[in-house]
């Protein structure tokens, strides 16, 4: 009797233990993070392909300008025109939306400026952006330029 009662003991400890190991983490589904493989598609140098205010066509003013996105969550830009130096600052830093579920969004990325952009598409050779930029500011100028609505641009990674 004593030796099934020390069997039925271990059989039990060995079912909790099996049960115990099995059991998945918590964490996640041990895929991949979308928002580290989002960051890791925006982390190189880009050209302004098209830019687009509204329905007009403003590639032209961007011939040239480049947009530098960091793994750190910043960015910088390089030969933007001065008229819109504040759509498209010289740097700042940036971070992930946060979806309806209250999870990460790895399509909305919020400037530090408070503009939030959406990732239209991305992949290794290029990338859509839309965003809309009202100005802050009455003295900015920007109603004056006409620079104020919602922008498209594409780009091409360098």
């Amino acid at each position: 009797m004593k030796r099934i009662s020390s069997l039925l003991t271990l059989s039990l400890i060995l079912s909790v233990t099996m049960i115990f190991t099995a059991c998945k983490d918590d964490d996640g589904d041990g895929g991949p993070d979308p928002i580290q493989e989002r960051l890791d598609l925006l982390s190189k140098s880009w050209n302004f392909s098209t830019v687009s205010l509204d329905t007009d066509d403003r590639t032209a003013d961007f011939a040239g300008a480049s947009l530098t996105v960091t793994a750190s969550k910043s960015y910088s830009t390089t030969s933007v025109q001065t008229i819109y130096a504040d759509v498209w600052p010289a740097s700042g830093t940036f971070d992930f939306g946060t979806g309806t579920d209250g999870s990460p969004d790895p399509d909305t990325i919020i400037r530090s400026d408070g503009v939030t952009i959406t990732i239209d598409n991305i992949n290794d050779t290029g990338m859509t952006l839309r965003f809309n930029f009202v100005t802050a500011s009455a003295n900015s100028g920007s109603s004056v330029f006409n620079i104020e609505g919602e922008y498209i641009c594409t780009f091409t990674a360098q």
